[in-house]
C-alpha cells in the first residue's frame, strides 16, 4: 500500500509498516526494531531507508521494522499485542525517544492504555484481509496526499494525524481509527485550520517540569513491565536503546522543544532497563557515566538492606581494561584482599594499590598512617568480593568494531560491566554474621522471619490454641514464620533455632497462658524479652 509522508512515498508492508512485505512471509523474525519516527524513517526517503535496512540485513539475518512515527510507548505495546506475537521475533530492540514521555502523556487520554490489561487485542492479524479490503483509511490518506500537493507541505499538526494514520490503517471505519488516536486530534472541527493547528502545537510542547513527568513513574513502568511479559511470553529478549535527541549523536543539549529532560529522561529509561533486566547501550560517556552511578547505587541499596558491613574499594581493572574499576567488599578475617579505608571518610582502596606502599613494605605497616584523602587514619581488614563495577569505555567496541551509525559518523558505543556474587553475599553474610552456636542470619537473608517455638507438654492442649493464634496474626502481618510445634524437649528446640539461625524467636509457654506476655528472644542475645500481646507485631518489625 502506497503511503504518504511529509517528505517522501514509500510502499509498507501488509500491516502499514515499512518494511519490505517479503518479509513477513516467515514468522521466523530474527530482529524487531520498535519505536517513532526515529526508527520508522518518517523523514527519510524510500532509497535511503532501504539502503540502511539493507546494511542491517544479511541472507542469514531477518530483520523488520515495526515501528511507527507519532507514536509512543503505550501505542508501540499495543501494536506489538497485535502483531508482534504472531512473528515472534527472537531480539527486541526497543526505542524510546526524547519527547515519549509527552506521547505517553496524548495516549493515556485514549483507550488505546487497554493495551496495558492482560491478553486485551482487537484481533487485527487474523482480520487483515478484510481490514484492508476497507476504503475509508486509503481515502483518507489520497484527502492527505492532495493537501500536501495543494500546501507544498504539511503541518506539524497534519503529519502527526498522517503518520498514525499508518497504524490505523488496520481499522475498519472512522470511528474505530478515533478511538486510538488521542481526542485532542478529533474534537474540535477547527483543528482543521492551519493557524489553529499550530497555535494548538504551541499547547503540545508546553514546556513542562520534571516534578510533572515524575509522577509518570509508575504508570511508565506498568507500561514497560507489560513489554516485558509481552515478548517474554514468545521466549524473546529485548534490548532497550534511548535516543536522547533527533537521533544517535553525542551533542550534549537537546532541542528546548523536548522540555530540556534529557538527562531525567535517560535516567529513567535506564531504571527501566535494570529493574526488568533489559540490555541496554550507551553512547557517549556521558551515559556511560550515569549508567555506572545507577549501578553503583543500585548495589548500594541491596547491601544496605541486607545489613551487611561493606566498603566500596577503589580497584584496579587489571585486563578487563577501562578507566574506572570499583568493588564491594564484606568485610570479614577470612577474605581474600587485603582493604585499607579511612576511618572518618568513605575512602577505601585495595591495599596493595596504595601509593604509599613501596615495594617489600609491609601492608599491615601503614595502620593508623593518615588517610590520603586527609581525612581520618587508615585501617586494614580483608574483605570477601561480592560485586565489581567497570567502565570499559570503547575498549572492546572499538576492538570489535562495533558500530552505531549516527547524525554525522559512526558511533562506538560505551561499554560497562557490572557483576555480582549472590552465592558470594551469602557466605560472606554468614563469615560476618556469627558465633561459636551457628549462623546469625541477617534479617533479609534469613530463611524465616521468626521461629514460633512451643513449650509445657503439661498444657499441650492451650499452648497450640494460644500458638495457633499467634501464628496466624503473625502471616495476617506479612511475616514470615516457622512453627516448631515438634514433640521435643525445649533445649532441642532452642538448640535447633540457634543452629538455624533465625533472627528471633518467640517462644509460647506457660507464662504466656498466665500473664499474657509473650518471650521474644533475638538470635544473638542470651535471655529474651518480654512484651505485651497488643505490642508483637511492631516489636517484631523493629528487630
Amino acid at each position: 500500500m502506497l503511503i504518504a509522508n511529509p517528505l517522501s512515498e514509500y510502499n509498507s508492508d501488509r500491516h502499514g509498516f515499512r518494511n519490505p512485505d517479503s518479509i513477513l512471509d516467515s514468522k521466523n523474525i530474527d530482529i524487531a526494531l520498535v519505536g517513532d519516527s526515529f526508527i520508522d524513517g518518517a523523514c527519510t526517503n524510500e532509497f535511503t531507508f532501504r539502503n540502511n535496512l539493507t546494511k542491517l540485513s544479511n541472507d542469514k539475518l531477518k530483520i523488520a521494522n515495526f515501528s511507527l512515527g507519532g507514536s509512543g510507548p503505550l501505542l508501540q505495546l499495543a501494536y506489538m499485542k497485535e502483531f508482534g506475537k504472531f512473528y515472534k521475533p527472537k531480539k527486541v530492540f526497543w526505542f524510546w525517544a526524547l519527547n515519549d514521555l509527552r506521547n505517553l502523556q496524548d495516549e493515556l487520554q485514549s483507550p488505546v492504555r487497554q493495551y496495558m490489561v492482560k491478553d486485551f487485542s482487537q484481533g487485527l492479524y487474523k482480520n487483515e484481509n478484510k481490514i484492508i479490503a476497507d476504503k475509508v483509511v486509503e481515502q483518507y490518506l489520497n484527502w492527505v496526499k492532495k493537501e500536501k500537493n495543494k500546501q507544498g507541505s504539511l503541518s506539524l499538526y497534519d503529519r502527526k494525524v498522517a503518520i498514525s494514520m499508518r497504524f490505523a490503517r488496520t481499522y475498519k471505519v472512522y470511528k474505530t481509527i478515533k478511538r486510538f488516536i488521542p481526542q485532542i486530534y478529533f474534537d474540535t472541527p477547527a483543528y482543521w485550520d492551519s493557524t489553529t493547528v499550530m497555535t494548538r502545537n504551541k499547547i503540545l510542547t508546553r514546556r513542562i517540569p520534571p516534578e510533572e513527568y515524575k509522577l509518570m513513574d509508575d504508570v511508565v513502568f506498568e507500561v514497560m513491565n507489560e513489554v516485558d511479559k509481552l515478548v517474554k511470553s514468545w521466549g524473546g529478549e529485548i534490548t532497550l536503546i534511548y535516543i536522547g535527541r533527533g537521533g544517535f549523536n553525542s551533542k550534549p543539549n537537546p532541542p528546548k522543544v523536548y522540555f530540556g529532560q534529557h538527562s531525567f529522561q535517560k535516567e529513567l529509561v535506564k531504571k527501566i532497563a535494570l529493574k526488568n533486566n533489559f540490555k541496554f547501550f550507551d553512547l557517549d560517556k556521558e551515559s556511560l557515566d550515569q549508567s555506572y552511578s545507577l549501578m553503583k547505587e543500585a548495589y548500594i541499596k541491596i547491601f544496605d538492606s541486607l545489613g551487611l558491613d561493606y566498603r566500596i574499594v577503589k580497584a584496579d581493572s587489571g585486563a578487563i581494561g577501562g578507566s574506572d574499576s570499583e568493588e564491594f567488599h564484606v568485610l570479614a578475617d577470612s577474605g581474600e584482599d587485603l582493604l585499607a579505608f579511612s576511618d572518618k571518610s568513605e575512602y577505601a582502596i585495595n591495599a596493595e594499590l596504595l601509593t604509599e606502599l613501596q615495594d617489600g613494605q609491609d601492608p599491615y605497616s601503614l595502620e593508623g598512617k593518615p588517610s590520603p584523602d586527609g581525612k581520618g587514619l587508615l585501617k586494614l581488614k580483608k574483605g570477601i568480593e561480592v560485586g565489581h563495577i567497570f567502565k570499559l569505555g570503547r575498549k572492546y567496541s572499538e576492538i570489535l568494531n562495533l558500530r552505531i551509525q549516527g547524525e554525522n559518523n559512526d558511533i562506538h558505543p560505551e561499554m560497562g560491566c557490572y557483576g555480582i556474587g549472590a552465592s558470594r553475599i551469602v557466605a560472606a553474610a554468614i563469615e560476618q554474621n556469627h558465633d561459636e552456636k551457628g549462623i546469625i542470619w541477617p534479617k533479609a537473608l534469613a530463611p524465616f522471619e521468626v521461629a514460633l517455638v512451643e513449650v509445657n507438654p503439661k498444657k499441650k492442649d492451650e499452648i497450640k490454641e494460644k500458638s495457633s493464634e499467634i501464628y496466624n496474626l503473625l502471616k495476617e502481618n506479612d511475616i514470615d514464620v516457622l512453627w516448631d510445634d515438634r514433640e521435643k524437649r525445649p533445649g532441642v528446640k532452642f538448640t535447633d533455632m540457634e543452629v538455624t539461625g533465625i533472627p528471633l524467636t518467640i517462644i509460647i509457654g506457660e507464662r504466656t497462658l498466665e500473664t499474657g506476655e509473650i518471650e521474644i528472644k533475638k538470635r544473638q542475645d542470651e535471655k529474651p524479652q518480654l512484651v505485651s500481646h497488643q505490642n508483637l507485631i511492631s516489636t517484631v518489625k523493629t528487630n
